[in-house]
């Protein structure tokens, strides 16, 4: 199935729309009726199903709605296809048809020769180090170099260096970031008022990242987006948008008070297809978020059941090994 996140429609009803929302049920659907090993008509069935349900928009970012999106697209996966199963039938065309609703230039006949033999699209999906909309993790790795760059100042000042007393923030006059287009359209929340909030907020991605080096769950959660640092660091950032800039590329200019001034480039952000993940980095992101609950010592045992999975004969232990002590 074709990713309409990736053709470049710019309708208003695509802007509107959550992607997650709109096509996760199409995902759970096609595995689910693949698992059950359902006919073709049946399985077309299943997808005609999920176009009437599929349903998510942006407005409801920031809030827990949002997370039902993800939820509901299972769901609807679940129903769609017990009902094909059980003679359900629909049109057979239903992607196309539904496409339609998303963008008046969408072309039918390219959808369906996708479907027939074209690319993936999951291979374009890659792993996420920051947990927050994905067109600020330049802007963050820009903030986690100027993070580094503030070290190195202080570092040559007399006395010791405190993680969390890096910046000094008289001395920044102010933050110009440039992005995408996209960045601002998703993640333009200066203050975000919840954790939920800080996943689509650029200026706090920038403000933690500058402020502590970090950019993790404690960074992007209720705590952390009543940070007073952080807002300070907030209030002082402009965004500029270019449309020549990447999806995954960002340059953030520092100014100081002393008028000096430090830019910062990314091309590729880390975890984009261009420049993605290690995997020391993957068992990091993955020690750092169920390592609170299942401990190191079982959070280490299952890294390395993930990476023999071809050698679990059992998976009812492989699951049991997820169970928290």
């Amino acid at each position: 199935m074709v990713s309409l996140q990736h053709s470049h429609v710019q309708t208003t009803a695509y802007i509107n729309r959550h992607v997650t929302g709109t096509t996760g049920s199409f995902g759970a659907t096609a595995a689910i009726a693949k698992a059950q090993k359902l006919s073709p008509s049946q399985f077309a069935a299943a997808l005609g199903h999920s176009a009437s349900q599929a349903a998510g928009i942006r407005a409801m970012f920031g809030t827990d709605t949002k997370t039902l999106h993800m939820g509901r697209g299972a769901q609807n996966g679940l129903l769609s296809s017990q009902l094909a199963s059980h003679g359900f039938e629909s049109c057979p065309r239903s992607i196309e048809r539904w496409a339609r609703l998303v963008s008046t230039s969408v072309s039918e006949d390219s959808l369906s020769s996708l479907a027939r033999g074209g690319t993936f699209q999951i291979l374009e999906n890659t792993f996420k180090p920051y947990p927050c909309g994905i067109v600020i993790h330049p802007l963050i790795d820009a903030a986690l170099q100027g993070h580094e760059i503030f070290r190195g100042r202080k570092a040559s000042e007399p006395g010791p260096v405190q993680a969390d007393q890096i910046i000094d923030l008289a001395t920044i006059q102010k933050i110009e970031a440039t992005v995408n287009p996209q960045c601002v359209r998703l993640c333009s929340v200066r203050h975000p008022a919840t954790g939920l909030e800080t996943v689509f907020s650029l200026y706090h991605g920038i403000a933690v990242g500058l402020l502590y080096g970090q950019a993790g769950p404690i960074q992007f959660s209720d705590k952390g987006c009543k940070d007073e640092s952080a807002r300070q660091i907030r209030d002082k950032i402009q965004v500029h948008a270019d449309e020549t800039l990447a999806d995954d590329a960002a340059v953030l200019k520092l100014t100081f008070v002393d008028e000096q001034e430090q830019v910062i480039s990314i091309d590729h952000a880390r975890g984009s297809l261009a420049n993605p993940m290690s995997d020391e980095q993957l068992e990091a992101k993955f020690l750092d978020l169920s390592s609170g609950i299942l401990g190191e010592v079982k959070a280490r045992e299952v890294i390395a059941k993930c990476w023999n999975i071809q050698e679990v004969s059992d998976m009812g232990d492989f699951v049991r090994t997820l169970a928290s002590p």
